[in-house]
C-alpha cells in the first residue's frame, strides 16, 4: 500500500514539475488589469516630461522623478524592460509614458543583451521589480539598471531602486513618495 501511494505521489510531483516548467518557458503572461494600472501611472510620474539633464546630488522621497533618472539617458533613448518580477508579467507599450524630452523603448533581456554586445559602456535600461495593489494604495518598485557588455567583468557597478508609493483618490492614481530607496 505504501509503495502505490509513493508511486503516486512521486508521479503527481513529475506532472506539477513538468507543467511549472513547461510555463516558464512559454515567459510571464500579461499583467493583470490593476497592475497595469498602476504600473502606468508609476512610469508617467516618473519620467514624463522630466529635463533630459535632470540630476540630484541625493535623492529627495518627496521628488517625483525615479532614483538614477540621468543615468537612463544614454543616446538619446530610454529602454525599459518588458516585465516586472513580481507578479512575473509582462507588459506593452502602451503603458510607457509619453514624453517631449525622449523616446522610450520596451525590451526583453534578449534584445538588451544584443544592445550591450554592441557597447562597450553597457545598456543602461529602468526596471519593474514588484507591483503591490492593496485597496487604494500601491507601491512599485522601479530602477535603473545597467546590462554590461558580455566582456565586461566587473560585475554590476551602479545604479538605484526603490518603492515609489502611489494612493488613489478621486479615481486616480497619484504619487505620495518614494521609500526604500537603495544604490549599490
Amino acid at each position: 500500500m505504501k509503495l502505490v501511494a509513493s508511486i503516486l505521489m512521486f508521479g503527481a510531483a513529475g506532472l506539477c514539475c513538468t507543467v511549472s516548467w513547461a510555463q516558464d518557458a512559454v515567459g510571464p503572461q500579461g499583467c493583470s488589469d490593476d497592475v497595469q494600472e498602476v504600473l502606468a501611472a508609476a512610469l508617467q510620474y516618473g519620467f514624463a516630461d522630466v529635463p533630459v539633464d535632470y540630476s540630484e546630488g541625493r535623492f529627495d522621497p518627496k521628488s517625483r522623478v525615479i532614483p538614477n533618472y540621468s543615468l537612463l539617458h544614454r543616446d538619446g533613448r530610454v529602454y525599459f524592460r518588458s516585465y516586472v518580477s513580481e507578479p512575473t508579467c509582462s507588459f506593452g507599450s502602451s503603458l510607457l509614458p509619453t514624453s517631449v524630452n525622449a523616446p522610450f523603448e520596451l525590451v526583453d533581456d534578449e534584445h538588451l543583451r544584443q544592445l550591450a554586445q554592441l557597447d562597450e559602456r553597457g545598456v543602461p535600461y529602468l526596471r519593474a521589480t514588484h507591483v503591490r495593489v492593496r485597496d487604494d494604495e500601491a507601491v512599485v518598485g522601479l530602477g535603473a539598471a545597467l546590462r554590461l557588455n558580455p566582456r565586461d567583468e566587473r560585475g554590476l557597478q551602479c545604479c538605484c531602486a526603490g518603492d515609489m508609493v502611489l494612493q488613489r483618490a478621486a479615481g486616480k492614481w497619484r504619487f505620495v513618495e518614494w521609500k526604500n530607496i537603495e544604490c549599490l
